[in-house]
């Protein structure tokens, strides 16, 4: 029975350790996503937008 409750333990650590990495995943991914859009945004000053435009496609 303990060998049971072991196994389970040990499963349950495991997705709990897998939700952590996919939401880390996630959380970087959107970093990126923002970072480069930014970025994108910050080097065509020749041409500028307004700031509501500016952070209204940030967020699409």
């Amino acid at each position: 029975m303990d060998s049971l409750r072991e196994r389970g333990n040990f499963q349950l650590n495991y997705y709990k350790i897998y939700l952590k990495i996919s939401a880390y995943a996630i959380e970087i991914s959107y970093l990126v996503v923002g970072i480069s859009k930014l970025s994108s945004r910050l080097n065509d000053f020749d041409n500028p937008r307004s700031f509501h435009s500016l952070f209204s496609e940030l967020w699409i």
